[in-house]
């Protein structure tokens, strides 16, 4: 899972930042990010999966 953020309204970004990285076949999707506001600390969830190959089936014709 990567991010990259803005710190002046999206004029510019920062460079791409890897937040979480497993071996294939695992994976990250639909993240979410929360800040707390008396910190400032900001949290990343995210939902694990796992990819299974299917070679009969392409890319185009799957839902994950």
């Amino acid at each position: 899972m990567v991010l990259r953020r803005s710190t002046d309204n999206g004029k510019t970004w920062q460079d791409q930042q890897i937040v979480r990285q497993d071996p294939a076949p695992h994976g990250y999707g639909d993240p979410s990010f929360v800040v707390d506001r008396q910190t400032g600390r900001i949290y990343a969830r995210r939902s694990p999966f796992i990819r299974r190959f299917q070679p009969h089936v392409s890319l185009a014709d799957r839902s994950c």
